[in-house]
């Protein structure tokens, strides 16, 4: 049974959980739909030669962003309330309580010292285990980076392939693929260079998934896998507090 100290963390929690249950729905929605383009353009180098983009035809829906949004920033506050929790626990006052992150270890340190000072030193060695901070836990940090986005504007999310692709494609003349499994789909990417006389033609159809935009390509993998794994490790936190520190 939880502890009734844990209850808060483990409702926002549960409340992520049916922001990316509903956020599934609507990717699964518009990538059954969304359809992919190629673009033949001269090559940007040598005007001998052609190149073949995919670009995605439609953007990610606007509605899959702000609830996608909401997930993160769920995920985000179980964090504070986990740490709230660990300073009830310790018989304190939730007041200038919150999670720490850092964008290093050293701003970390910093923000940690006063965040984390009510709580046990028990507790406060768990959380500096975790390592929120850039260079510690990328994953826990871009959880943090993500939510800071979302209170200044709506999050930015594009159209990836998933790296299956169905049908054929052919050309006259020699060519040279450069598919990436991952990219932009809404930039356009980069599939094939061939000569500027040559014919290609193709009916591929491509997989969609949904990424983030303005993270690192460590994170090209789709936003909801992102979230579900950090929403399972925020579940182990959970436990583990409850089991070793409350």
């Amino acid at each position: 049974m939880t502890s009734d100290v844990l209850l808060s963390p483990r409702f926002k929690l549960q409340r992520a959980r049916a922001l990316l249950r509903q956020a599934t729905d609507l990717i699964t929605e518009y990538t059954s739909v969304a359809t992919c383009d190629f673009v033949i353009a001269p090559h940007p180098n040598d005007d001998t030669l052609r190149v073949a983009f995919i670009k995605v035809i439609e953007p990610v829906p606007i509605e899959v962003s702000l609830v996608v949004g909401d997930a993160v920033h769920n995920l985000r506050t179980a964090l504070d309330h986990l740490a709230c929790s660990l300073a009830t626990a310790n018989g304190q006052s939730m007041d200038d309580v919150a999670f720490p992150f850092g964008r290093d270890l050293s701003a970390y340190r910093n923000n940690a010292s006063g965040k984390i000072k009510k709580l046990s030193k028990r507790a406060r060695r768990f959380i500096n285990l975790l390592r929120p901070y850039s260079g510690g836990n990328e994953y826990l940090y871009l959880l943090h980076r993500l939510d800071l986005q979302d209170k200044h504007r709506t999050l930015l999310l594009h159209s990836i392939s998933l790296g299956k692709i169905e049908g054929r494609f052919s050309c006259d003349h020699e060519f040279q693929v450069t598919y990436e499994l991952f990219g932009s789909l809404n930039e356009g990417i980069h599939f094939a260079t061939f000569p500027a006389k040559a014919t290609f033609e193709q009916n591929l159809r491509i997989s969609i998934g949904v990424t983030f935009g303005d993270v690192p390509d460590f994170f090209w993998p789709p936003a909801l896998e992102v979230l579900e794994k950090l929403a399972n490790y925020i579940d182990r936190l959970i436990d583990i507090t409850e089991k070793k520190l409350i």
